[in-house]
């Protein structure tokens, strides 16, 4: 039997469902491991890699209180392919460790890794299986205003740094349709979680 859990990817555009859906993986006692959650707890204030990203973007960037101005630095990024990728290269390796620390932590048969770039070159986390949400572009944008109280415009310009619908479809192994009723997206996430753990068995019976 594999002591490794079966780990599902789990990714979608901003404003899919990817959220919903983990919460609901999470409810039927799925471990669920955030990689921008991660991300987010490494940034902390005076964390290393906090100090590291003022020490390569600049000053403007932390505050007096070690507090890293995540929209100066978002901004930052999105207008700029090359400083994303430096800040990627501090971040991603860091993420990456903690992830595999996660996931060596689990007890139940599989666990997802919500991992929101992945098709943007979210790192190889050695995936057994990769989930994609998919809604409707419209649909996804009127979410985020909603949700973010941002405008269109500012909700386009995360979209179009973002992967493709096409792009996310060629990594998938499954897909969720969040174009519907809460009630289909929980059906789905009930069916492929008995699906899940079927496939954890079958490797584990078959190593």
């Amino acid at each position: 039997m594999s002591t490794t859990p079966f780990r599902v990817g789990l990714t979608g555009g901003i404003g899919s469902g990817k959220t919903e859906v983990a919460n609901r993986f999470a409810a039927l006692g799925v471990t669920i491991i955030d990689a921008d959650h991660i991300a987010h707890e490494l940034t902390a204030p005076k964390m290393p890699p906090t100090l590291e990203i003022r020490n390569h973007f600049g000053n403007q960037y932390v505050d007096q209180d070690g507090e890293l101005n995540r929209q100066l630095l978002r901004e930052l990024v999105f207008a700029n392919p090359q400083k994303r990728e430096e800040l990627e290269a501090i971040l991603h390796p860091l993420i990456r460790q903690q992830i595999s620390q996660a996931v060596s932590r689990v007890t139940g048969p599989y666990c997802i890794i919500s991992i929101p770039l992945l098709a943007e070159g979210g790192g190889n986390h050695n995936l057994d299986r990769v989930l994609v949400v998919n809604a409707e572009s419209e649909l996804r944008i009127e979410r985020v205003i909603e949700r973010s109280h941002i405008d269109r415009e500012t909700v386009l310009s995360i979209i179009s740094v973002q992967a493709t619908d096409e792009q996310r479809t060629q990594i998938s192994d499954d897909t969720i349709d969040n174009n519907g009723s809460l009630e289909s997206l929980y059906n789905q996430v009930k069916r492929l979680h008995k699906y899940y753990v079927t496939l954890a068995e079958e490797r584990d019976n078959n190593p």
